[in-house]
């Protein structure tokens, strides 16, 4: 945000004249809207429109009341301070045509919704809307994971280098996925790894220090190795007690579920809608692909379906960097991801 020089400040004073930062449009609106709810929580998202000016960033802020707070977000940054929320433009959205729209969504556990709203120092006036009727989503209508993950690369969280913050700032990347949350020795516990205790100094101090530069961090679970938490957790109630405690040592609210492997899909779907019933979690499926033409394989469908069926809400990213292909890798990526909507579109 620039700065008012303290002669021009002065000069506001004596001439009446009120001088805003450069980005805070005075006609530029913003308006709140529920996409979803459930019993504990709720999607919500907030769409800003630019008005006779563009917009060169924007900033807006609201509080929500006392038992509600928000948990994943994205297309936009949060900073907190007790029940005041601040979301800030991320680096590709922040310029805003006269006229033109963007907009931000988040999480919220509780039912409170959001008041106050101000953008830019502004009364959010007209555009601040009531909260619209929830519609009914699918498995398919999920946001993306927190921070505007529309990437979030794994780094192998149980090594001390890179760090979350240097691959960071030598990237601008501000979203990793953690891999792996593993059972342990002692069945199912999680660690990372299978061996790293969840509340790791190192690990610890390092999330915190990505997340006050801005980022957030998904958790995922599976992967090539094991022993899956997956399979080392015999009920829904121990899994969901599982992820549960990985998801709250590193303050997240974003699993992912990384499907290399049988796993007993009843019990795992069970977990993940409790999950989401209870805290508005956002679930990820990380996919094997068959082949360029196919898709996913027969038993990752099968997962979705099962998913759909008990009402999880999923996001589905697709493992396309491994499976068998001819002609050109690029062509045979976006047949394999064309070939992975079309069997999404039938679960």
């Amino acid at each position: 945000m620039s700065r008012v020089a303290l002669l021009a400040a002065s000069a506001a004073l004596l001439t009446g004249i009120l001088i805003v930062p450069a980005f805070a449009a005075p006609d530029a609106t913003a308006a709140f809207s529920q996409d979803s709810a459930w019993s504990s929580g709720y999607q919500g998202k907030y769409t800003i429109t630019a008005g006779s000016s563009a917009l060169s960033g924007w900033k807006l802020e609201f509080d929500l009341p006392s038992g509600s707070t928000p948990g994943s977000y994205w297309d936009a940054t949060l900073s907190s301070t007790g029940s005041h929320h601040t979301f800030t433009n991320r680096e590709y959205n922040g310029s805003v045509a006269a006229g033109a729209s963007v907009s931000f969504g988040f999480l919220v556990s509780g039912t409170g919704v959001p008041t106050g709203c101000k953008l830019n120092g502004i009364a959010c006036g007209s555009g601040s809307t009531p909260p619209t009727t929830p519609s009914s989503t699918g498995p398919s209508d999920v946001p993306p994971t927190p921070g505007s993950a529309r990437v979030a690369p794994y780094i192998d969280i149980t090594m001390p280098s890179p760090s979350l913050v240097s691959a960071s700032n030598a990237t601008g990347q501000k979203v990793f996925t953690l891999a792996f949350a593993l059972g342990s020795s002692a069945g199912c516990v999680p660690a990372w790894g299978g061996t790293v205790p969840l509340n790791d100094s190192r690990i610890i101090n390092d999330v915190n220090a990505l997340r006050a530069s801005g980022g957030s961090v998904i958790v995922a679970t599976g992967g090539a190795m094991g022993p899956y938490l997956e399979h080392v957790c015999s009920t829904s109630d121990a899994l969901y007690n599982a992820y549960v405690a990985v998801l709250n040592a590193v303050g997240s609210n974003s699993l992912d579920v990384d499907v290399e492997a049988s796993i007993p899909m009843t019990v795992v779907n069970t977990a993940l809608k409790r999950l989401q019933d209870t805290r508005g979690t956002t679930i990820s499926y990380t996919m094997r692909i068959q082949g360029q033409d196919y898709g996913m394989d027969p038993f990752s469908v099968q997962i979705l379906q099962d998913a759909a069926a008990k009402g999880v809400n999923v996001v589905v990213n697709p493992m396309l960097m491994n499976f068998g292909y001819t002609g050109n890798w690029g062509d045979a990526m976006v047949a394999a991801s064309n070939a992975t909507l079309g069997q999404m579109r039938q679960v």
